[in-house]
């Protein structure tokens, strides 16, 4: 199900067609490393935190803009400039919109730009640099459903980052910039109180800028599955880049996700396994499909910045895996509490862990769709975790802390 509560594989048109605030939040973590063939060796980590309000003007226009705070450290080891580390951080802004001006074909763009700084130490040598960074982006994109169950989707984007020159470091510019162009097949089923959807798609891109540039191709696929009666919801999905001009380019990921939710109206048991592997879907993929506020929920992935590195190869250990395990009690009034408890591991080394409490209220309920069985929310829709943490990445002493977060939306 999506965050509005629509069933997996509904269409985007039903999906979202009510004017509304959503306020949506969200962090990622990820590692890197490069191999040394090239004489330069990386290896570090990356953390990112988005925070988001958007406005859906029924089911035609929606217009938001995002905010994010991300850092960087690596350690490098070449051998020209000897080994060292580097640090950086960078807070962005980003305007995004999407916009279907008639039934079957959706247009969305964002644009973004961001300042931060970086530093540099040489452990030979013991010099260290400081440096300025400035970015911008733009990325646009288009879906028109053809025929059927057949969809044409095509997608651009360019980034630059530069960082300023220093009293003894000379400025850098870096540009990274893709275009796609993928036919899309999709299918939809609902059977009694289940609906399933399967999407399938087989594209062409072209890499340029100052990484791996060149033609490519690239393959995706999704199954989605939901029953409303049990709360059970099944996601799968995976993309792999089929061929690139870079023989030696290697880009593959995949993401499996089982979630059982308590149901609105009698609570019960809370849970989910999400295992993932490098990045498992397209930038652009959820703003394509625009379900929902907060570009369906996925914050980061649907500005099209989620993603970890290319992967050499796919391995049996996932690259992240979450886990959360709770109970929902329903309150007098209709609001849910659900006391839980979450762990996820993040690369080799790192691993989060938290407890606490999720306190949701479902609105001014009102009698459901024929079919549906249940009453759906409207009005207010407000969701507050309380929580305590402890995160390790491996490298630097355990944090602890409590944690205050919260989701609004209006319908």
């Amino acid at each position: 199900a999506d965050p509005n509560g629509a069933p997996a594989g509904e269409p985007p048109s039903q999906q979202a067609s009510r004017s509304g605030w959503t306020l949506w939040g969200q962090a990622n973590a990820g590692e890197f490393e490069s191999s040394p063939e090239d004489g330069l060796s990386l290896e570090g980590r990356t953390r990112s935190a988005y925070v988001g309000l958007d406005y859906r003007f029924g089911s035609g226009l929606l217009l938001g803009l995002a905010g994010s705070r991300s850092t960087m450290a690596s350690d490098f080891d070449s051998r020209i400039n000897g080994t060292g580390t580097v640090d950086a951080t960078l807070t962005s802004l980003y305007p995004y919109l999407h916009w279907s001006p008639r039934d079957g074909l959706g247009l969305w763009g964002l644009v973004g730009a961001g300042m931060g700084d970086a530093d540099l130490a040489e452990v030979a040598g013991g010099a260290q640099f400081s440096a300025d960074l400035d970015m911008r982006m733009a990325a646009l994109g288009v879906r028109q459903e053809l025929v059927g169950a057949l969809a044409l989707k095509a997608d651009a984007f360019s980034v630059q980052i530069e960082s300023a020159d220093g009293a003894d470091l000379a400025g850098v510019t870096a540009v990274a910039q893709r275009v796609r162009l993928a036919p899309e097949l999709t299918g939809r089923w609902t059977v009694g109180g289940a609906a399933m959807h399967v999407r399938l798609e087989v594209g062409g891109r072209y890499d340029g800028g100052d990484a791996e540039t060149g033609m490519g191709a690239e393959a995706g696929a999704a199954f989605g599955f939901a029953h409303l009666g049990t709360g059970l919801s099944v996601d799968a999905r995976g993309r792999t880049l089929l061929a690139h001009q870079e023989e030696q380019f290697r880009e593959w990921g995949a993401s499996f996700a089982v979630r059982l939710q308590p149901g609105r109206d009698r609570g019960g048991l809370a849970f989910s396994l999400e295992p993932s592997w490098g990045d498992a879907a397209s930038g652009a993929q959820a703003l394509w499909q625009a379900q929902g506020g907060a570009l369906g929920g996925r914050g980061q992935a649907g500005l099209g910045l989620a993603g970890a590195p290319g992967l050499d190869a796919p391995g049996w250990t996932p690259d992240r895996m979450a886990m959360e395990l709770g109970w929902g009690v329903v309150l007098p009034g209709g609001s849910q509490v659900v006391p839980f408890g979450r762990w996820v591991r993040e690369g080799a080394d790192g691993y989060r862990v938290n407890a606490g409490t999720r306190w949701t209220t479902l609105g001014l309920g009102e009698p459901g769709e024929e079919g549906e069985g249940e009453r759906r929310s409207r009005g207010l829709q407000l969701t507050l975790d309380l929580f305590g943490e402890q995160i390790a990445d491996g490298v630097q002493p355990a944090e602890r802390r409590i944690g205050l977060l919260g989701q609004i939306g209006f319908r």
